[in-house]
């Protein structure tokens, strides 16, 4: 027999691509052991190790149904029973030891997202788990083993792909009739675990809606909240308070039941314990009781809101806020007191009537009753016939002027008509303050509605009654010191009383009449006095005190009106610091430094102007040293010296010398010019004259290698002036004290920089024009009548 070639062998073979597929996929799977419990009576269990747990699968030509049909025949199971399966995986980030997994199952949808290295768990289908669930859920024992069924569903309501086989079995109106019918009542444990079940159950959008639910699960609600159960549990209440808030948002027609069922009245109670883990809950639901409401349920409520309790309950929430901030409960203490600012509000956007006004500008109260207020009018306006008739028509009631003034003032919205309901509450109450103010005061009484006016407005604007841009500011221009940044808050003085805005007008009153005698302010002052109230309120109401006797014991002690005076003249530092420091200023700066260094450097050239006697040192012996007079002549050319008199400073002219300062090499002065002198006079001599020599004194060195001039002189400035000043002109600026000359550069520098920050206008370039004579001169007294 003859060999095969191995060519031919080679030929005959079938060649394998061993190389994956890019689509492939491969990962494995493990056996839920629980597996039992959720698969029906008769359907097979595979055996918990496989033989071969691996699967592999195309991620665009695969499909679940497939892969558990080829899962079924690997593991031995009916085939035709497959769909009793199901792969679940765990979506739990890996975070420690001790994360809690979250398992869901494979959808056909989710197939291609999984990569190399998968792990699937085998286990019963989702019909099988919701079937199994509801089973379960019929038979519960909340005195045995609850936990272990309660927190499967958890985990399971999670999953969308159960929720749906979990509501196509009446799964989850399932769980709202057992809450309904009270079956956890008797366990708080399980009642609360059941209430987060049915939140994450509604949670999946398109099965059960908030308005499908029965109108007595809300009443259950609503038992859990008002006390009328049996028990009481913080973490309950806030399920519970979640769950109605919900309901309130989407429940449609069930928000009527709400509000039938659940009185505001009934959360007061809820909010006096401030229990953190609720309150949040509880504040919501107030706010949204009352959106929501009818008119005359919203006055009802408002009625409740303005009762001790509530007022007591608000006042406590907002100290724990201010202790431990939480910007969600801040925002619902600021909604509350929006809807307690409600009445104010609408006064102060309501434009009163003509009889309303005349009302208040015809009361007795502003009769002038107070020498000082008469005597105060009088010395303003002087002795005209025009001051006496304002001041008889005082004594009776407002004139024309202050009535037109003040129904201008009101007509505005605001203040409105709260200025006028604030007006008469005040007279009524404080009847006899408000006489004791007239009295010991300087104050016209008619000006006193205006200014009470204007405090309301303030008010209105400082405790953020109403938006900022609907305020009128109602300041004198000619004031330069605006409000404090507002601030929106919710304010403890206003839930303190029952008529808290009017008892802080009362404070205000009060403080008016304080500020005005603190600043001997007199009848033409009342604008510059209602300034400085403005801010004297303003910074009171930002501490946010408790009372109002407590406000008006702060602002007398921390706000009169000399604090106010410290506070603007800081903020007036501080905002011309930060004007100094802006990016332009130092650009500016920058440009202008040139100019006013050679200011400083003319000025001191323009000392070598005005020339100098100084003390000449030569070789000479004499013991008597003589003067020489020195000056730089106006172009600053040339130097000229002579000698002086006998025993004065007179010059002699006739002795006149120059030098060029083009021919000077340098100035010399310090250690050097002490050698210098030195080798002028001799060691010897000097010790004999150095109690005759003056103190100071400089060296100038001529290029031409000439005898070196020596000036000396007892006065440091002057000698400071002239090194300095003959050194610039040198073109060395070799500054003896060159801190002092800085300093002298940026004290000038920033003297101009604040005059141009002023903004002052320059004069006008063109002549006004004058007018032409008037043709006749009749309206001149003859006697006064002088034309030239």
């Amino acid at each position: 027999m003859s060999a095969v070639p191995e060519s031919e062998t080679i030929l005959n073979l079938k060649l394998v691509d061993l190389k994956r597929s890019v689509n492939d996929t491969r990962g494995g799977f493990v056996i839920d052991p629980k597996m039992g419990e959720y698969l029906p009576p008769g359907i097979p269990i595979p055996p918990a190790q496989p033989v071969l747990p691996h699967i592999t699968f195309g991620k665009t030509t695969a499909t679940l149904d497939t892969l558990l049909m080829s899962m079924a025949k690997q593991l031995g199971l009916p085939v035709d029973g497959h769909h009793q399966y199901g792969f679940m995986y765990d979506t739990s980030v890996k975070t420690g030891v001790g994360a809690e997994k979250k398992y869901v199952f494979v959808t056909q949808e989710a197939l291609p997202t999984f990569k190399d290295g998968f792990v699937w768990i085998l286990s019963a289908s989702p019909t099988n788990y919701a079937i199994t669930m509801l089973t379960k859920l019929e038979k519960i024992n909340l005195f045995g083993d609850w936990g272990h069924t309660l927190e499967a569903l958890s985990n399971l309501s999670r999953d969308p792909v159960f929720v749906r086989e979990f509501h196509a079995k009446g799964g989850i109106l399932k769980v709202s009739n057992l809450i309904e019918s009270g079956v956890f009542d008797s366990n708080l444990s399980a009642l609360c675990v059941i209430f987060n079940i049915f939140l994450q159950l509604m949670q999946h959008p398109g099965f059960v809606a908030w308005s499908d639910l029965n109108p007595n699960f809300v009443l259950k609600l609503v038992g859990y909240i008002d006390g009328s159960g049996k028990f009481e549990n913080a973490d309950s209440l806030r399920l519970a308070l979640s769950l109605l808030l919900t309901i309130m948002d989407k429940g449609e027609h069930l928000v009527e039941t709400v509000q039938q069922t659940m009185k505001f009245e009934s959360l007061i109670r809820l909010l006096d314990k401030r229990d953190e883990r609720y309150l949040i809950f509880v504040l919501k639901l107030m706010n949204q009781l009352y959106e929501k409401a009818k008119e005359e349920d919203r006055l009802a409520i408002l009625e409740l809101q303005h009762d001790k309790p509530f007022r007591s309950a608000v006042e406590n929430v907002i100290k724990s806020e201010l202790n431990k901030p939480d910007e969600r409960v801040h925002e619902q203490l600021l909604q509350i007191q929006d809807i307690f600012f409600r009445k104010l509000r609408e006064l102060a956007m309501r434009v009163p009537s003509v009889a309303e006004i005349d009302s208040i500008t015809d009361m007795k109260e502003w009769q002038c009753t107070s020498p000082r207020s008469s005597a105060a009018s009088v010395e303003s306006h002087g002795t005209s016939e025009r001051a006496i008739s304002l001041d008889n028509e005082s004594l009776l009631a407002m004139g024309p002027s202050a009535k037109s003034d003040f129904a201008d003032l009101v007509r505005l919205t605001p203040p409105g008509s709260l200025a006028l309901d604030t007006i008469l509450d005040y007279t009524k109450r404080f009847t006899k303050r408000l006489n004791e103010i007239q009295i010991e005061s300087s104050i016209r009484p008619t000006a006193w509605p205006t200014i009470m006016s204007h405090l309301v407005t303030s008010l209105i604007r400082i405790l953020s009654i109403m938006p900022s841009e609907a305020t009128p500011t109602s300041e004198d221009p000619s004031i330069t010191h605006s409000l404090p940044e507002q601030i929106l808050r919710p304010w403890l003085i206003m839930f303190n009383s029952e008529h808290p805005f009017h008892d802080l007008f009362a404070v205000a009153i009060d403080t008016y009449f304080r500020t005005w005698r603190e600043m001997h302010a007199g009848s033409d002052d009342e604008g510059k006095v209602l300034h400085v109230v403005r801010h004297q309120l303003a910074y009171a109401v930002r501490e946010n005190l408790p009372t109002c006797a407590a406000f008006d014991d702060y602002v007398q002690r921390k706000l009169s009106y000399f604090h106010i005076q410290k506070i603007w003249e800081r903020q007036r530092i501080e905002r011309e610091e930060l004007e100094l420091n802006s990016l332009a200023v130092r650009e500016l700066q920058k440009h202008l430094r040139p100019s006013v260094v050679k200011l400083v450097n003319s000025r001191r050239i323009n000392a070598l102007k005005k020339g100098y006697c100084f003390t000449k040192i030569a070789k000479s012996k004499s013991a008597k040293p003589y003067l020489w007079f020195w000056k730089l002549d106006e172009k600053e050319r040339e130097l000229s010296c002579c000698d002086c008199f006998e025993d004065t400073t007179r010059p002699n002219y006739k002795t006149k010398q120059t030098i060029l300062i083009n021919d000077i090499r340098r100035i010399i002065t310090g250690t050097e010019y002490s050698e210098v002198v030195i080798q002028q006079i001799g060691t010897k001599f000097l010790k004999k004259t150095s109690s005759a020599l003056p103190k100071y004194g400089f060296s100038i060195e001529p290029k031409d290698q000439t005898e070196l001039l020596i000036l000396a002189t007892d006065d440091e400035a002057v000698h400071q002036a002239w090194t300095e000043g003959l050194n610039i002109l040198l073109g060395r600026e070799v500054i003896a004290e060159r801190k002092a000359y800085e300093n002298e550069i940026d004290k000038l520098l920033d003297m101009e920089i604040r005059v141009r920050l002023l903004n002052v206008g320059n004069p006008p370039s063109t002549v006004p024009r004058v007018p032409p004579l008037p043709s006749n001169f009749d309206w001149i007294p003859g006697r006064k009548a002088v034309i030239s």
